[in-house]
């Protein structure tokens, strides 16, 4: 809602509760509830009060004490206006812990005014964020402030440099152990807001900023280095999630799922943050799909590729399948990547 009202960040504009006001806000409100309904917008929508308002006089341009005023004025317009459309919140920025002041005071808020989001949301978009924390900070806070847990999204997450075949097996990953929905991060502009996928996508005459009919015009679609991991997560990933653990440095992680009891239905995911290094692979417990204490197991491996910029058109690159020798049920490989790189390995008996 933050967009409707016109606070992109832009522009210094006038705030909602502006001097002990609301009547703006509230005919703002009841047009936004009227035209919904009229377009039967309601199935599937979530409505995210405000973008986040922690960064301080860029979307919410006021103190935190007017946002929680607004935050609790919203919340009720919401519940009488669009009963039962989820709200998410508050999608700040920041990230919950114990030492973010602007959560110290926007949790009891939300406990004391009845005003708890069906969602829990905040973003991963600054160097260093790492949903491992942040879900263990939101903890905290919840418990040390009585509130109810709901479920986590992150609704923006990595950086633009972070948008790359290596990284995105990282937060994958990290999503799927934490149980957390993510959405990514869109950081295009111009033109390539309104094509490309999300800057996942090239085609002919592909560029930032358009600036003739041949790029707007062309077809043709193809998937960048990026895009073919979310491919592969989405259409080889399937059955159920098997146990992980990241890297002890917290640059490497990898997500794994089993559909059945076979060998050959173990694919793992794997990347690393922007870093280039050696990790090694231990998978345990391989008994759990049939095989014998020890042996030879076959692994077929796929590497994703960036290639050479947003637009590029990359094909996954098919490194075949090679035997590995495992003991003790457990079986150890390794992996070194370079700072853009991802990997998926799956078993071949």
């Amino acid at each position: 809602m933050a967009d409707l009202w016109g606070a992109d960040g832009t522009a210094q504009i006038a705030m909602p509760g502006d001097n002990g006001d609301w009547t703006n806000y509230d005919n703002f409100l009841q047009a936004l509830f009227t035209a919904i309904k009229q377009n039967n917008m309601t199935p599937g929508l979530d409505f995210e009060i405000w973008n986040e308002p922690d960064l301080n006089n860029v979307f919410w341009q006021r103190d935190e004490a007017q946002y929680l005023q607004m935050w609790g004025h919203a919340y009720s317009r919401i519940r009488s206006g669009l009963s039962g459309v989820p709200i998410v919140g508050p999608c700040s920025s920041s990230q919950p812990s114990l030492s973010n002041n602007w959560y110290i005071n926007y949790y009891p808020f939300i406990k004391s005014n009845n005003s708890v989001p069906n969602y829990y949301c905040w973003h991963e978009e600054t160097s260093g964020d790492d949903i491992a924390n942040s879900v263990a900070g939101h903890k905290a806070l919840i418990s040390k402030y009585g509130l109810p847990t709901k479920p986590i999204i992150i609704n923006e997450y990595a950086l633009p440099e972070e948008q790359v075949p290596g990284a995105a097996a990282w937060f994958i990953s990290r999503l799927e152990r934490y149980n957390v929905t993510g959405l990514r991060g869109n950081w295009a502009s111009h033109y390539s807001l309104h094509d490309y996928l999300g800057n996942m996508l090239g085609k002919p005459d592909a560029t930032e900023d358009c600036q003739d009919q041949s790029c707007v015009t062309s077809t043709g679609y193809w998937g960048n280095g990026e895009y073919n991991v979310y491919k592969y997560y989405y259409k080889n990933m399937t059955g159920s999630r098997v146990a992980t653990t990241g890297s002890p440095d917290g640059l490497f992680d990898i997500y794994a799922t089993r559909n059945g009891a076979a060998a050959n239905t173990v694919k793992m995911l794997c990347g690393s943050r922007l870093s280039d290094n050696t990790w090694d692979i231990l998978v345990t417990n391989l008994d759990a799909v049939g095989l014998p204490p020890s042996g030879t197991i076959n692994i077929h491996s796929y590497q994703f590729n960036y290639g050479a910029g947003t637009f590029d058109n990359v094909h996954v690159v098919d490194q075949g399948v090679f035997p590995h020798q495992y003991t003790n049920n457990q079986l150890v490989f390794f992996v070194s990547p370079n700072q853009t790189t991802g990997y998926a390995f799956e078993l071949v008996p």
